[in-house]
């Protein structure tokens, strides 16, 4: 089964304890333009160079894509999670207006998430606003990340990764109320 049809499966079907241990990272949810947390609204992209195991395949866009926040086994950017468009970096979002080594997450505590912009050419962004160079910003779950002004991301720990994806999974497998 693809990692990704077994990580929708197992939203639906196994409680969030155990969906948090077979997937501890934090995620990043693609979101194209237009309604956030519509099924519609997302738009498929492919991560590029060495992906993380459930971002390998290509959905349909009745689903989000995904984009896991860990480190590469051979990731020389040291304790941060480096996010740029090319394929050294531990999370790849390839657009032309995400620098080549564009911002960074930092794990701070066991549920403690920063961002930091890498002195990019286009800025990151949380919430709408821009991330300075030389301070790390918190992260929560479903604050809007922008790598640029033309990359929209939201972040989830995997608790409320779970709980987002089972509501729009459910939403999106109920039928008609017509």
């Amino acid at each position: 089964m693809n990692p990704l049809d077994s990580l929708f499966k197992d939203v639906l079907e196994i409680p969030v304890a155990d969906f948090v241990q077979r997937y501890p990272d934090p995620v990043l949810v693609l979101e194209a333009r237009g309604a956030f947390g519509r099924a519609d609204s997302f738009q498929t992209v492919r991560a590029s160079g060495e992906r993380p195991a459930f971002a390998e395949a290509v959905l349909g866009s009745e689903r989000p894509t995904l984009l896991p926040v860990r480190k590469r086994a051979r990731s020389k950017f040291g304790n941060m999670i480096s996010v740029g468009r090319t394929a050294s970096n531990d999370v790849v979002v390839e657009h032309a207006s995400v620098s080549k080594f564009h911002a960074y997450f930092l794990s701070r505590g066991e549920n403690a998430w920063h961002v930091q912009d890498a002195n990019s050419s286009n800025g990151t962004f949380v919430d709408g606003k821009r991330v300075p160079t030389d301070v790390p910003v918190p992260v929560d779950d479903g604050a809007a990340v922008q790598f640029s002004q033309d990359t929209r991301y939201r972040f989830f720990r995997p608790a409320a990764l779970h709980r987002f994806l089972n509501d729009t999974l459910s939403r999106d497998n109920r039928p008609d109320a017509s």
